[in-house]
């Protein structure tokens, strides 16, 4: 009942290399790629308001436009009929893309089996979020259903209203990993693994800076008269500030108490 056309698409890419450096050293690259694309447009988007003179009675639907964000009839609400019009939260769309690219290299020393890497992940969100009344809303009503109807077919408007905007957004965040561990055989039946590994989770950003944070609000209440700074507008950079701290040290001991495999015993922290 929501007349809506919801085209979806999911695209997966992996990739793999395994590299023998001797007989001690081996190395791993990985890259990943995926993709997610839906959207939600209204089941009439080829039919333009226009052919049925809504633009000359108000400026609901999007007139002065062409494209799917523009088309389709507005919701038409009468009293004691199904809805005309999809759905509000039309139209609407969104992409997501992941790429992903890492490093492993294992390398064996004597007594020493260490392994070290890194991490790069760019997440990116492009979304439109056209629907919440952006292609308008008139209302019919009346005393009854009978006059409510005879109010639609003689274009007599009881209320009505648009939403408008530039709702496109082109958000993208970048991350970094970096770890470094030992596994140490202190005796054939004692080891000790250590290692510390450190993440970095970038700040979201948007393509053209559309985004902004709220700098000062009425101090007595926190409601009230506010002031918007757009990110890169002089004293915004980034919406908040970046955590470089986030190191996860890790140690562990594991042991064979009969030197036969059949029990053994380990403690850890990280």
């Amino acid at each position: 009942g929501f007349n809506t056309y919801t085209p979806t698409r999911v695209q997966l890419v992996s990739l793999s290399s395994v590299h023998t450096f001797g007989s001690n050293k081996v190395n791993e690259i990985r890259y990943g790629w995926n993709r997610f694309a839906e959207g939600f447009f209204p089941g009439d988007r080829s039919f333009h308001p226009s052919s049925i003179g809504l633009c000359a009675a108000s400026s609901l639907a999007g007139c002065s436009g062409s494209g799917v964000t523009d088309s389709g009839l507005p919701i038409i609400l009468v009293s004691g009929v199904a809805q005309l019009g999809a759905s509000s939260s039309d139209p609407r769309h969104r992409v997501d893309s992941n790429n992903q690219f890492l490093d492993n290299f294992s390398w064996k020393i004597n007594k020493h089996d260490v392994k070290f890497g890194f991490d790069f992940h760019r997440t990116s969100v492009s979304q439109g979020i056209d629907g919440h009344w952006f292609r308008g809303r008139l209302k019919f009503t009346g005393a009854t259903n009978d006059i409510a109807l005879s109010n639609f077919l003689a274009g007599d408007v009881s209320s009505g209203f648009q939403y408008g905007g530039d709702s496109d957004r082109n958000t993208f965040e970048n991350n970094f990993g970096l770890y470094l561990q030992d596994n140490y055989r202190l005796t054939s039946r004692v080891s000790l693994n250590y290692g510390l590994r450190w993440d970095y989770a970038g700040i979201v950003g948007e393509k053209h800076n559309l985004l902004s944070n709220i700098t000062s609000v009425s101090p007595a209440t926190g409601t009230g008269s506010f002031a918007l700074t757009q990110v890169g507008q002089p004293g915004l950079s980034s919406l908040y500030n970046p955590d470089h701290k986030d190191f996860a040290p890790r140690i562990s001991v594991a042991w064979d108490v009969t030197g036969k495999g059949k029990t053994v015993v380990r403690v850890g922290y990280g």
